[in-house]
């Protein structure tokens, strides 16, 4: 009779695992080697009013931006939304090979998510897809095996992970690199 459960709880063990992997792979697999566009990540509008404040402590990583960047609240208040119809993404330097890349929310002024990038970002005003690092054609035929193209979602205040690779955006953006 052990053997008999054991077994079972073996092949249940397996089919979940199974199961879990499946998912995930599929999960990649949606956008795979298709060219993503930010015509298909189009959201419905775009506010029209400008950024009057951040609120810098509305995220963990807001006190370090007000520390190291005093000079953004200046440089950002009265932008208007350049990302998922009513955000404002500011990206700075951080460092040789490094920018430090701040979603702040056009009406509210919160600070929604901090990502670092190495090789820029692409993004536009009407569309909720980010890429980091898009432009890998200055490796030439030798991308190196740390340089990739991400793509993001931007969905609920958080940005999601579709796919990377390395084979770059060849598209134009309209802000960012």
């Amino acid at each position: 009779m052990d053997n008999n459960k054991s077994d079972s709880q073996i092949k249940s063990w397996f089919l979940i695992h199974c199961v879990v992997y499946l998912s995930v792979c599929l999960s990649f697999s949606v956008y795979g080697q298709e060219a993503l566009t930010f015509e298909q990540f189009k959201v419905p509008e775009v506010a029209d009013s400008p950024l009057k404040k951040v609120d810098f402590n509305s995220h963990p990583d807001g006190v370090f931006v007000e520390q190291k960047w005093q000079w953004m609240k200046a440089s950002v208040v009265g932008q208007q939304a350049n990302f998922a119809g009513h955000f404002y993404i500011l990206s700075t330097g951080c460092g040789t090979g490094c920018q430090f890349n701040v979603v702040v929310q056009v009406e509210t002024g919160k600070i929604m998510d901090t990502l670092t990038s190495g090789l820029g970002l692409c993004y536009q005003a009407d569309s909720d897809l980010l890429i980091m690092n898009p432009k890998l054609d200055g490796f030439a035929e030798n991308v190196p095996d740390w340089a990739y193209t991400y793509y993001y979602q931007f969905e609920e205040g958080k940005i999601n992970l579709l796919k990377k690779d390395q084979l770059g955006f060849d598209g134009t953006c309209d802000f960012g690199q």
